[in-house]
């Protein structure tokens, strides 16, 4: 019998192997709590003493740069803890051995493995497993020497379990003493910027101060009112509802007329599909209060205009929702097509000398490899350019396009995103266009158009001319002039 038993175990061994070979190799993908939990009851059913100490070779062996997994291996190794002490022992000792190794080489830059050490010890503290007494004695040893990689060590102790201290009854008193010594060595020492910033960080993510990380605006009833049927009841279904909410407004408040102007400038705070409702809505308000469009279509052109002259990066989705939301102003005959074109064509000349962006000439607000002017105008076009599809809207569009090209082969060469763009915004609004090929060509059929518009301008005004000054002549009074006929041969001449 105890043969059979003896033969059992040996041919049972490769197997468990195998599991926690396959067991190891799946550690390293358990990013969240539901897989590491998982991988802890696995671990359960294959226990055994030989098992747990190869368990702790893999879990202090983390990859140096895999400090994502530390956190998820904390978990694991104290979910192991409760019913396996030996685990956690063994971690924790063999982390402040190495610890105290790393201190007494500090000559040698071993910042990734200080890093590793420190928070893994730091997480282990979370759960408990590793004694406060271990972390006070990791932050004494550092702020002795508060120098160069101690820094680093100080800053990651608090920003990892500094907090988790600090509300702990047990250890809150000790760790204040600890956070004040931290910025009175911060304040004596004369640390380079890079480290006085890492400090007061950390310090404040352990420490935050005592005020609300979000400011709430103070509003009116009558203000949250309109907030409300403007972003939350604004749909296609409530649309006529809202419309009349609005105009049951006391509008002679100054206030309450201030404050729907602004609601309705800063469109960007609106759903983007929501955009084409709220210029319905500003017409339908136009009919009644004609001031109110004003300021509104003033308002668009402004921000327009300051978006060209800043071109801060962290504006593009306002501005791209400004833009649309010109053109949908336009589609509710809020603005004339005029607008729309001078629109368009200070997005692609403002700021380039002589007013025409050229390969050879930097603009410093619009530099070649920046793309983001295109996208302004094909986001205007696709919203309202098919509405310029006959008279001479369709010609200055046409013009427009060509111009366009222009520009867009002054840049260098779009990304694949912006080129497709371009192709949609041809192929919706002129499907039969062609395709100037070259910047050169480009150039001269804008120059050809220039021309022609010079001579039809030449044309216009000079009948313009005409036409006044025959209209002034037509009703001035003559001066009396005698009308005697002269005699050709007088007889005293013989």
């Amino acid at each position: 019998n105890v043969e059979d038993t003896t033969e059992e175990e040996t041919a049972a061994k490769p197997k468990q192997n195998a599991q926690l070979e396959g067991f190891f190799a799946r550690l390293p993908n358990c990013g969240n709590r539901d897989l590491i939990d998982a991988a802890a009851v696995d671990f359960c059913y294959m226990n055994n003493k030989n098992a747990r100490n190869k368990l702790v070779k893999v879990l202090l062996k983390v990859q140096r740069q895999r400090l994502d997994l530390l956190p998820y291996y904390a978990r694991l190794i104290a979910t192991l803890n409760t019913y396996f002490p030996d685990i956690g022992e063994t971690v924790i000792a063999a982390l402040t051995y190495e610890f105290k190794g790393l201190q007494r080489r500090k000559s040698q830059d071993l910042l990734e493995s200080r890093m590793k050490n420190i928070r893994f010890l730091s997480e282990l503290a979370k759960f408990q497993v590793t004694p406060a007494h271990t972390i006070f004695y990791a932050f004494k040893v550092a702020l002795d020497d508060f120098s160069s990689h101690n820094i680093d060590i100080v800053c990651n102790l608090l920003e990892c379990c500094g907090r988790f201290f600090l509300k702990s009854a047990e250890t809150s008193a000790r760790m204040n003493g600890m956070l004040e010594t931290v910025m009175r060595k911060k304040a004596v020492q004369h640390l380079d910027s890079r480290y006085s910033l890492m400090v007061e960080n950390a310090y404040y993510q352990a420490n935050p101060p005592d005020k609300p990380a979000i400011h709430i605006k103070e509003r009116t009833p009558m203000e949250m009112y309109i907030r409300k049927l403007i972003h939350e009841d604004l749909c296609k279904k409530y649309l006529d509802k809202v419309l009349r909410q609005l105009r049951k407004l006391h509008w002679e408040d100054a206030k309450i007329h201030q404050f729907l102007v602004k609601i309705f400038q800063k469109i960007w705070k609106i759903k983007f599909g929501n955009i084409h409702l709220m210029a319905i809505l500003a017409s339908g308000l136009n009919r009644y209060h004609s001031e109110f469009g004003v300021q509104i279509v003033d308002g668009v052109i402004e921000e327009i205009r300051m978006g060209l002259e800043q071109n801060i990066f962290k504006h593009n989705q306002r501005r791209i929702a400004v833009v649309k939301y010109l053109g949908e102003l336009y589609n509710y005959r809020m603005i004339d097509s005029p607008l729309v074109f001078d629109t368009l064509y200070s997005i692609v000349t403002f700021g380039h000398e002589y007013g025409r962006p050229a390969r050879e000439r930097y603009c410093v607000i619009d530099t070649p490899n920046d793309f983001f002017r295109i996208r302004l105008c094909c986001t205007l076009l696709d919203t309202c350019g098919m509405c310029f599809d006959r008279g001479t809207s369709k010609k200055k569009l046409d013009d427009f396009l060509v111009f366009f090209q222009m520009y867009v082969m002054s840049k260098t060469k779009p990304p694949m995103d912006v080129d497709f763009m371009i192709s949609d915004t041809f192929e919706m609004l002129r499907p039969q266009l062609h395709i100037i090929p070259t910047y050169e060509q480009a150039n001269e059929a804008v120059d050809q158009i220039l021309l022609e518009e010079d001579e039809e301008d030449f044309e216009r005004e000079f009948n313009k001319m005409m036409t006044d000054s025959i209209e002034s002549r037509k009703f001035e009074k003559k001066a009396a002039m005698l009308d005697v006929p002269i005699p050709m041969n007088l007889r005293g001449s013989q």
